[in-house]
């Protein structure tokens, strides 16, 4: 019988959404942070790429400006032309959420696919902007536009649907470190779902590359393995103690998992 809660946890991770930008900004920063842009985007007008994709990223999340979509994906425009990785992602996400632009799913696989082409985008992968000793806005990229694109091969959107070609490029970004298209692989395994058979083996694999990473998702996932002997022995204690880790990092799935597994 599969089992519910995990369904229920995996199936919400399945697509991660716009990329997060790390801290909030505080009300006594917003004068600091206007202060901040404003070098920004004077480099951005005199043809400074970097600077040109950061532009972009504030425009879209009206950090020390107002918030214009149109914008932010004229300047991501500007940097993504001129080959920059993040800007390429950026506007491939305008494009697939319809913000600043007619959404449009073939003109994000064209740029999803020039960023994903990129082989040295390893190096510098976010934005950070800096206001005295604070800084803001990290926003990791790598491996997404592959994570991305096997989602639009997946759901047929703008390509033809094929579930062979998703999980290449799903595989593609798990190689890179994108730790939600490895809790993904891992679903598809453990499941038997995405034109592969059900295989714990393999599930347990992507599974430990991603808990690897301190995600207390795999490691919730990796419990349920041990907790119903599902390609290891059955083993209650190490289900528990992967429970427990990730209860105390928050995820309230593996706690609910550790009350389960300690009542037995």
């Amino acid at each position: 019988m599969k089992h519910l809660f995990l369904l229920l946890f995996l199936t919400t991770a399945l697509f991660h959404g716009t990329p997060s930008l790390c801290d909030t900004v505080k009300d006594d920063d917003a004068e600091e942070l206007k202060q901040a842009v404003v070098p920004i985007k004077k480099a951005a007008e005199q043809g400074d790429i970097t600077a040109q994709y950061k532009l972009g990223v504030l425009y879209s999340r009206g950090i020390g400006m107002e918030k214009d979509n149109a914008l932010a994906c004229h300047w991501y425009r500007k940097a993504a032309e001129q080959g920059n990785m993040k800007a390429q992602y950026m506007l491939g996400r305008m494009y697939y959420e319809g913000e600043g632009v007619p959404q449009d799913f073939v003109k994000a696989r064209r740029w999803w696919g020039k960023a994903a082409a990129q082989k040295n985008a390893n190096k510098d992968n976010h934005l950070i902007l800096c206001v005295d000793s604070a800084c803001y806005f990290k926003v990791y990229l790598n491996g997404m536009a592959e994570y991305d694109i096997g989602e639009l091969y997946s759901k047929g959107l703008g390509v033809r649907q094929d579930d062979d070609t998703a999980r290449q490029w799903w595989e593609q970004s798990a190689a890179k470190g994108f730790v939600e298209a490895q809790l993904h692989l891992g679903y598809l395994y453990h499941q038997g779902k995405g034109g592969v058979g059900q295989d714990y083996g393999m599930a347990r694999r992507w599974w430990e590359k991603a808990a690897a990473t301190g995600n207390p998702r795999a490691l919730t996932c990796l419990g349920t393995l041990y907790e119903h002997g599902e390609g290891v022995k059955k083993d209650l204690a190490v289900a528990g103690e992967l429970y427990d880790t990730a209860c105390k990092r928050g995820f309230k799935a593996a706690c609910a998992a550790l009350e389960r597994v300690n009542g037995q």
